[in-house]
């Protein structure tokens, strides 16, 4: 599959069956690959599926091969379009989006927070994301309440733009299928993917071939 001296986490597209198959390089890995059990793994799926957007299977190539179908890459490849939204439709990272007028003196902040939902949490942890988001809605529609009237219509602004990203994450298949399970949540858990994101595990034909070879190289 992967030609010798391909760099780990390296990927390739393989046309198969008239669907795009995408094989992620994990061999040598100190670990062994999962979406359920890794915020990085999940990461660099999703960066992948940015790149590549069509594909219907991902596959992790190791030792053994943790094939995942259509069903779970579709829940990924959507919250890889919403990432691409977010930063490209809706600019959510623009001062002028963030933060005008009077509430300029808050975009530091805004920024930091807007940094960690969408670059970080979006991509590691979906369910986190949209955990947090809520959590700093709620805690900015307290503190509009208690601005002077100068400041509410800037506020406000940015209010709506975390409702809109709440309501876009409530909108995705992952959050949906979550929604009612999050009752004791604590951010970065990773249980909830564990019970959605169960790889079919096979064997790598090439890995074992490859292997049985060196040993007959060793008996000689």
């Amino acid at each position: 599959m992967f030609k010798k001296g391909a760099k780990l986490y390296s990927y390739e597209v393989v046309r198969e069956a008239g669907k795009d198959v995408l094989y992620v390089n994990f061999l040598g890995a100190p670990f062994v690959p999962s979406i359920a059990d890794s915020a990085s793994v999940m990461a660099r799926t999703i960066d992948m599926l940015i790149e590549a957007p069509n594909v219907s299977r991902i596959v992790f190539v190791q030792q053994r091969n943790y094939c995942y179908d259509l069903h779970q890459v579709s829940l990924l490849s959507e919250i890889a379009q919403l990432y691409v939204y977010l930063i490209r439709q809706e600019k959510v990272l623009e001062a002028k989006k963030l933060a005008t007028g009077k509430c300029t003196k808050y975009l530091p902040q805004r920024y930091d927070t807007m940094r960690y939902l969408v670059l970080v949490l979006l991509k590691q942890d979906p369910i986190g994301c949209y955990v947090e988001a809520k959590r700093i809605l709620r805690e900015e529609k307290i503190f509009a309440r208690k601005l002077p009237e100068n400041e509410k219509a800037c506020e406000n602004a940015y209010i709506r733009l975390l409702e809109k990203i709440v309501s876009l994450l409530e909108a995705t298949k992952l959050i949906k299928k979550v929604k009612n399970k999050l009752e004791g949540y604590r951010l970065g858990s990773r249980e909830l993917y564990s019970e959605i994101f169960r790889p079919e595990i096979l064997p790598n034909f090439t890995f074992t071939s490859q292997k049985q070879k060196n040993l007959l190289i060793l008996k000689e």
